[in-house]
């Protein structure tokens, strides 16, 4: 790929981002600043090299900002649209990493280790995505409440099967 003329203009930029989030990584330094761009670019899903379109916001929009104040600035709108952003969050505060899993449970793996081994995290992300609870990468907690979790598990798997066989 190979930046054109037509990539230094705000406008032609912005909507660029707003098709194809990929498209900001190849926007000049000065544009990767700007507000708005960041934001349309967060905010919007993107296409692999393949063409493949993923109709989820691109998660590695945080490592093309150029700064790290404008990063921690975005972080916590990059972690709402998409929660496995977090694995590109240098600061993954309490907060950022609550938004994140609320977002996608899957983003749990991308918390600090104090993080991963608290309860509440671990509910939160297991109430947002059940599946996790059989994942490699799933926190050892107690046996009493790993079984609640699975018995919940179990339950929602039913209810869904439940749901839609008619």
């Amino acid at each position: 790929f190979k930046q054109g003329y037509w990539l230094d203009n705000h406008e032609v930029a912005a909507a660029s981002c707003l098709r194809n989030s990929n498209i900001f990584k190849h926007l000049s330094e000065e544009l990767r600043k700007d507000k708005h761009i960041i934001s349309v670019a967060i905010q919007t899903s993107h296409h692999s090299i393949q063409n493949t379109h993923y109709f989820r916001p691109n998660t590695k929009i945080l490592t093309w900002i150029p700064t790290q104040k404008l990063k921690q600035k975005y972080s916590a709108l990059a972690v709402a649209c998409n929660g496995l952003t977090l694995k590109n969050v240098s600061n993954k505060t309490n907060l950022i990493t609550m938004e994140a899993i609320q977002q996608d449970g899957d983003a749990l793996k991308f918390a600090t280790n104090k993080q991963l081994n608290n309860l509440h995290f671990i509910r939160v992300a297991f109430n947002t995505t059940p599946r996790i609870i059989n994942e490699k990468w799933f926190p050892q907690i107690d046996q009493v409440e790993m079984a609640k979790l699975q018995k919940e598990f179990k339950k929602r798997a039913e209810d869904e099967r439940e749901r839609w066989h008619w």
